[in-house]
C-alpha cells in the first residue's frame, strides 16, 4: 500500500511531517498549511490549492517535499 510523506520546512516554525493516503490529500494539506500561515488579508487565502502552494512556497524561507512511500522488500526479495 502506498502512502505519501509531506515534509514542510518553514524558517521560524517547527518542521512539519505528515503521512497521507494519496498525493492529492498531501497537496490539500499543503495548501491548507499555506492558507493558515498567511495573513488574513493575504490573497493566498482566496487562491485555488495549486496557486496557494505556489505563492506561499515561492518565498526563499519555505520549502516542502511530497514523497511516495512503498512497503519495501527485505533481503531475498521477500516482502517485509
Amino acid at each position: 500500500m502506498e502512502r505519501y510523506l509531506l515534509f514542510i520546512r518553514d524558517v521560524g516554525k517547527e518542521d512539519q511531517t505528515d503521512i497521507h493516503p494519496s498525493e492529492p490529500e498531501a497537496r490539500k494539506a499543503l495548501a491548507n498549511y499555506a492558507r493558515q500561515r498567511s495573513d488574513k488579508t493575504d490573497p493566498i487565502r482566496l487562491l485555488g490549492d495549486d496557486e496557494a502552494i505556489d505563492a506561499y512556497f515561492a518565498r526563499d524561507e519555505a520549502g516542502y517535499v511530497i514523497a511516495r512511500l512503498r512497503k519495501g522488500a527485505s533481503r531475498g526479495g521477500i516482502p517485509s
